[in-house]
């Protein structure tokens, strides 16, 4: 299993890829050039196995409710819908990532889009616009 390891930097929108090295300890040296870049490891040509998604559940203030892994191949991600709870209303987001934290990161800037249109609770209009953006 071959991998490689990429030097990103910035979040949200502004994450980027800046170079990718099949040597670890070139990456973390390449990666003192940027004060906030991460290296990242991948593998290349990975099995056809099915994708990991992580669906998230989170609430209108950005508070995340639930998180569950799910690995069906005939899942995808994508925005899932709102839906009512206690407290208000909550919206299911899938994510195609084993990683929990970058799952949840995803879901809040999809948060941050719906909101910035003053969209949330218009499940027709956001499928449409979040289907545009992917």
């Amino acid at each position: 299993m071959k991998k490689v390891f990429v030097v990103t930097s910035g979040t949200y929108s502004d994450y980027h890829i800046n170079a990718v090295f099949t040597d670890e300890d070139e990456a973390e040296k390449y990666r003192m050039n940027f004060k906030y870049g991460n290296v990242e490891e991948f593998e290349l040509d990975p099995s056809t196995q099915p994708i990991d998604i992580i669906q998230v559940w989170m609430t209108k203030d950005g508070t995340t409710k639930n998180v569950r892994h799910m690995v069906k191949p005939t899942d995808e991600s994508g925005f899932y819908g709102f839906y009512p709870w206690e407290s208000g209303e909550f919206m299911i987001y899938k994510v195609n990532t084993d990683n929990e934290e970058k799952a949840v990161k995803v879901v809040n800037e999809k948060r941050c889009l719906i909101l910035s249109f003053n969209l949330w609770g218009e499940e027709t209009v956001v499928r449409k616009i979040l289907r545009d953006t992917i």
